[in-house]
């Protein structure tokens, strides 16, 4: 049985790998530019966006760091809005992971034909109903 603590790493875990997979399927990864504007890719994988840029950042501001430059450091929820906050994200990021997830998870399987507990692309969307069990991992255990 898991305790909480381990279902909520857990879901941090697949919510992680889910976004980078959507991301990647969606195309958006080829078009990604260090710093792009969250704002310009999928509420469902913004967050990544977000991360990735931080990622970017943190590389930046430790060699400005090495070059004794400082730079102001910024929230990440706010990382190149130029102090804006985004609505729409803030609005997702309220829901549940579990929702999160299945709202991901159901945009790669009609996008795409991809379902993420099967960990398999499957080649049309009568092929992913004749095989997937379902949306959620619990119809896959």
């Amino acid at each position: 049985m898991h305790t909480k603590r381990q279902h909520y790493e857990e879901l941090k875990s697949i919510w992680n790998e889910i976004e980078r997979i959507a991301f990647e399927l969606s195309g958006d990864s080829k078009i990604y530019k260090i710093g792009a504007d969250p704002r310009d890719f999928n509420v469902l994988w913004r967050s990544y966006i977000i991360s990735l840029n931080e990622k970017h950042k943190t590389s930046i501001d430790k060699l400005k760091q090495e070059n004794e430059i400082e730079r102001p450091s910024r929230n990440s929820s706010s990382f190149d809005l130029g102090g804006k906050e985004d609505e729409e994200l803030s609005l997702f990021n309220e829901m549940p992971l579990e929702e999160k997830i299945m709202k991901v998870n159901v945009f790669l399987r009609t996008e795409f034909y991809y379902c993420y507990f099967c960990n398999l692309k499957y080649t049309s969307e009568k092929e992913l109903f004749q095989n997937c069990p379902g949306i959620r991992k619990i119809d896959h255990e």
